[in-house]
């Protein structure tokens, strides 16, 4: 199999506001657009006693070069890095600042109250036939179709059942559309749709048919007692190729694969990071060393997408992910 895309090609549009201080806020409704625009920290929080941030490039699924990241307590620097151990003496309740500079010098700030918690969520994905009436009642009339993906025309719907808060969706790159459906869940389609308010009604203004690709999202869970959780989570819409899930991420590969560990080359294309042929292996002993990923662990692609990893640091890399 020639090397694919993680990222299909697909234009950069939208903006969504900066991230700020987290907090919880109005409950899901009818229509609800996120998109993620220039350079951002798209989310922040503790998992597993280490600081850990999202941070989006505004130019796509990875960072040409990783990010810089420096960690804050009460105005005191207290380290860098993405995945950073807080120290001991850094209670719950305490507020975590962070400062992102980009490698073009772009800055982006987000403050965060300290709760430790374990980043687990895991999501569901149902294809839908979604027609014209985009309503909340509509769309909840709608039947699963059976079938993880979807195809041209259907929506897919993505659930998180273990959601303990307020769910954020944002799209990546700012194509297709989100619309939340229920607490934990949201529809979503490839079509760009846009809604205008009539005498306090929700309405579809605009409707452009979307092209088939692979769409992700950024789906943030807000809990002020237990702390922020976030998922990627890939939808496929109008995509034959076969494919295999990496945690909420989906790769292009043989669906005769059994779950486990996969070794793959990476390989830097036009700015985009793209994935030789799938084998399966046994254990980590043929995955390369890298700076910037944690040393015994399976590769992630989170960490591309979420500035960990730098594309400089990964064109002609062997690693070993983990699929599903």
């Amino acid at each position: 199999m020639k090397p694919f895309p993680l990222t299909l090609p697909l234009s950069l549009a939208g903006l969504l506001a900066g991230l700020g201080t987290l907090s919880a806020c109005a409950p899901p409704f009818d229509v609800a657009r996120k998109d993620l625009g220039p350079f951002r920290i798209a989310a922040m929080g503790v998992h597993d006693g280490q600081a850990h941030a999202a941070v989006w490039s505004g130019e796509g699924m990875g960072h040409a070069q990783a990010p810089a990241l420096e960690w804050s307590i009460d105005g005191q620097v207290i380290g860098q890095g993405n995945g950073l151990v807080l120290p001991d003496e850094v209670l719950d309740g305490a507020l975590l600042e962070l400062v992102a500079t980009s490698s073009s010098g772009e800055m982006a700030q987000g403050i965060v109250t300290v709760f430790r918690g374990e980043q687990n969520l895991q999501a569901e994905r149902a294809a839908v036939a979604i027609g014209e009436d985009l309503s909340l009642s509509a769309r909840r009339e709608l039947q699963n179709l059976g079938a993880q993906h979807g195809e041209v025309g259907q929506a897919v719907r993505v659930s998180l059942p273990g959601a303990r808060g307020t769910l954020r969706w944002m799209s990546a790159l700012g194509v297709g559309t989100v619309l939340e459906l229920s607490e934990t869940q949201a529809d979503v389609l490839a079509d760009e749709v846009v809604f205008e308010n009539e005498e306090g009604a929700w309405v579809v203004a605009e409707r452009e048919a979307g092209e088939p690709g692979i769409y992700h999202q950024l789906v943030l869970d807000l809990d002020a007692g237990m702390g922020n959780r976030w998922i990627w989570v890939d939808v496929a819409i109008g995509v034959d190729e076969p494919l295999v899930q990496h945690y909420g991420r989906l790769i292009p590969g043989d669906l005769t694969l059994d779950s486990g560990l996969m070794q793959s080359t990476l390989e830097v294309v036009d700015g985009e990071l793209t994935l030789g042929s799938l084998l399966a292996v046994e254990d980590l002993s043929t995955q390369g060393l890298l700076e910037c990923a944690p040393v015994g662990q399976a590769f992630r692609l989170d960490w591309v997408s979420e500035g960990r990893c730098g594309l400089d640091e990964l064109d002609g890399a062997i690693i070993v992910l983990e699929v599903q």
